[in-house]
């Protein structure tokens, strides 16, 4: 749901409610098909209007939104002093240098052709994105053996 449907009125699980009726209802017109399940935040009006959404339509399937729920975990795991915190602030800060020196990284590239036939970017995470930390360093981990040849060779 954009959030500009929220605009001008109350935060309250019914008018969450209203919204996802008027979504189902627009999806199912504009796509001819049938919307049988819903995935929704836990926030408390998303949760009623989930719920009522459930009574509604009894042979939905009412899903919680994991990404949702795996980044609040990662929220409070990110406010400990933790080894894996270590490691992810560790595999960003290669990014960053490799992204701030154009020989290295055009190296690492050379690198990445010869050892996969293939370039993969390394990239920095954006924070407003589900999951972009795990896909940032699953990358530099998917390249990992290219930057240990590299390290080696130069």
């Amino acid at each position: 749901m954009d959030t500009h449907d929220m605009a001008g009125k109350p935060k309250t699980g019914d008018t969450m409610f209203e919204l996802m009726k008027a979504d189902k209802e627009m999806i199912e017109e504009k796509y001819n098909t049938q919307v049988i399940a819903w995935c929704a935040d836990e926030g408390p009006d998303t949760k009623k209007g989930k719920r009522l959404l459930g009574e509604a339509f009894l042979w939905m399937i009412i899903l919680v939104c994991w990404a949702h729920q795996i980044n609040l975990v990662v929220g409070d795991l990110l406010g400990l002093d933790h080894k894996l915190i270590d490691m992810i602030e560790e595999a960003l800060e290669i990014i960053k240098w490799f992204n701030g020196h154009s020989d290295p990284l055009y190296w690492l590239n050379a690198e990445q052709k010869l050892t996969y036939g293939k370039i993969l970017i390394i990239f920095l995470p954006v924070v407003t994105r589900w999951l972009a930390h795990y896909h940032s360093i699953s990358r530099l981990l998917e390249i990992e053996e290219s930057v240990q040849t590299l390290w080696y060779r130069k």
